[in-house]
C-alpha cells in the first residue's frame, strides 16, 4: 500500500491524513498498525481518510493506531477542516463522520474551530452497559475504601468519553489509570479517558488516554 499523505497535528494529537476523494483508501488493520508504529512506521495516533460525501463537503473516516475504526475525532476534524478550506477558499465547511456531521470554521491563521454539536449525556448514547446517571457514574480506580479516582462523568461527543476530575496528571498516572479504564466492561465500545484539572473558573487542563491510541 503506497499512498501520499499529510502529517498533521492538533493540540498534540497527530495524524496521517490521506486524500481519498477520488481514489478509495481501504487499509487493513495490519497495515494501519504497521504505519502507526512510532519505531518502525510513520507513527501517528490516528489515520484519517478524506472521502466524498453526498451531504457534506467531505466525509472523514478515522482509524486508531491499533487498526480499529472509530466514529470521530475533534482534533482531526480541525485538521481536515483546514485542508478543505485551503483547497476551496471557504471559511466554513461541513464534514460528515460516522458520529454525525460537524461544522469547521476558520478562526485565524492555522486556527480552526469545530462545532461537534450538543453533548450526548444519556447512558444509552455514551453508551454504557447499564443504566446510571452519567454526571457521576459508578466507577473507581484503586482500593475500594480509598480510591485514587472515582465517580467520573460520562459523555459522547460522537464517541465515548469518561472524565475524572483530578490534579494527578503525570504521564505514569494517566497511562496506568487510562489503560485500566479504556476497556472496562461498563463501556461496551471502549472509552476515551480524560483527566481534568480545574485551574480556575475558566481554565481546565485536560490530559487524555485515547481509546486505541494511548496518551
Amino acid at each position: 500500500m503506497t499512498r501520499p499523505f499529510v502529517k498533521m497535528n492538533g493540540a498534540g494529537n497527530d495524524f496521517g491524513v490521506v486524500n481519498a476523494l477520488e481514489q478509495p483508501f481501504a487499509p487493513t488493520e495490519d497495515q494501519i498498525r504497521a504505519l502507526g508504529d512510532r519505531q518502525t512506521g510513520e507513527g501517528f495516533d490516528q489515520l484519517i481518510a478524506i472521502e466524498p460525501s453526498e451531504t457534506a463537503d467531505a466525509f472523514m473516516r478515522v482509524w486508531n493506531a491499533d487498526g480499529s475504526m472509530v466514529e470521530t475525532c475533534g482534533n482531526a476534524l480541525r485538521c481536515v477542516g483546514w485542508l478543505l478550506m485551503q483547497a476551496n477558499g471557504a471559511d466554513r465547511v461541513v464534514i460528515d463522520t460516522a458520529g454525525g456531521p460537524t461544522v469547521a470554521t476558520r478562526a485565524g491563521d492555522h486556527r480552526v474551530t469545530v462545532d461537534m454539536g450538543r453533548p450526548r449525556l444519556d447512558w444509552t448514547q455514551v453508551p454504557l452497559a447499564e443504566e446510571m446517571d452519567t454526571r457521576g457514574i459508578e466507577l473507581q480506580v484503586g482500593p475500594i475504601d480509598d480510591p485514587v479516582l472515582h465517580t467520573p462523568g460520562a459523555v459522547s461527543m460522537g464517541n465515548p468519553h469518561v472524565v475524572f476530575f483530578t490534579d494527578r496528571q503525570d504521564d505514569g498516572f494517566v497511562t496506568g489509570s487510562g489503560s485500566l479504564v479504556e476497556h472496562h466492561p461498563l463501556f461496551p465500545q471502549g472509552v476515551n479517558v480524560g483527566f481534568a484539572n480545574v485551574l480556575d473558573r475558566d481554565h481546565i487542563r485536560l490530559r487524555v488516554w485515547e481509546r486505541g491510541a494511548g496518551l
